[in-house]
C-alpha cells in the first residue's frame, strides 16, 4: 500500500527520534509509490509507478499528509519525478512509455497534464533533475533500446509552456550497455555540474 513518512529536522540538521508521522496511501493499492519532489507551494507531488498517476498533497500541522489533487501521466512506469523552480512544471519519466511527461499548474491551482509526451523516443529514462537556476532539465537514460547502444544524459532547456527544446546529449564516460551496470541516479551541484550513481 505504501505510505508518506514525515519526520521533523532539528536546527543541526538531524531526524528527531520518535518524530515520525505516516500517512497510510491506503486509496492508491498496488499503485507503486515511486518518487517524490516538493514544488514551491510547499505541496508534495508522488508518482505511482503502476497507475501512471502523479498525487498532490498537502503537509498538514500534525506532519501528516492530505491528498487534493491527482493527474495522470496516460504513459507506463511514470517513475521518477522533479519540479523545475523556475518554469513551475513538473516533469516525470515515464520509463516503460520512453518518454517525458510535463505537468503545469498556474500559482495555487492544482496541476494538469501539459502534454502526455513533452518529449518521446528517449531509451528507457531513469532519474531526471533540474539545473540550478532551472534553465535546463537533465535526464538520465539507461540506453536499453536506444541505437548507439549506449547509456546517457540527455539535456533539455525548459520552456515557460513546460515544453522541451534538446540540446546535444552527452554520452562521455559511458560504457556500452552490455559491459557494465547501467547508473540509475543523477544529482547536480550547486554551479551546475552533475555526477551519477
Amino acid at each position: 500500500m505504501g505510505s508518506i513518512n514525515h519526520y521533523t529536522v532539528d536546527s543541526k540538521g538531524r531526524v528527531d527520534q520518535g518524530s515520525l508521522t505516516k500517512t497510510l496511501l491506503s486509496d492508491f493499492p498496488c499503485s507503486v509509490p515511486f518518487a517524490l519532489d516538493f514544488d514551491n507551494e510547499d505541496r508534495l507531488k508522488i508518482t505511482h509507478a503502476a497507475t501512471g498517476d502523479v498525487t498532490e498533497w498537502e503537509v498538514n500541522a500534525d506532519g501528516s499528509f492530505t491528498q487534493v489533487n491527482t493527474a495522470n501521466t496516460e504513459a507506463a512506469a511514470s517513475c521518477w519525478i522533479r519540479f523545475n523552480t523556475k518554469n513551475k512544471c513538473v516533469y516525470t519519466a515515464n520509463t516503460a512509455s520512453s518518454s517525458i511527461s510535463a505537468l503545469s499548474a498556474a500559482p495555487g491551482s492544482d496541476y494538469q497534464l501539459a502534454d502526455t509526451a513533452v518529449f518521446s523516443n528517449i531509451a528507457t529514462p531513469l532519474d531526471l533533475v533540474s539545473s540550478t537556476d532551472g534553465e535546463n532539465l537533465y535526464v538520465l537514460s539507461s540506453g536499453l533500446g536506444d541505437p548507439s547502444g549506449f547509456p546517457g544524459i540527455y539535456v533539455f532547456s525548459a520552456g515557460s509552456d513546460c515544453g522541451l527544446t534538446q540540446l546535444p546529449t552527452v554520452r562521455d564516460g559511458f560504457e556500452p550497455v552490455a559491459d557494465q551496470v547501467t547508473a540509475q541516479g543523477i544529482a547536480v551541484f550547486p554551479g551546475n555540474s552533475w555526477g551519477l550513481v
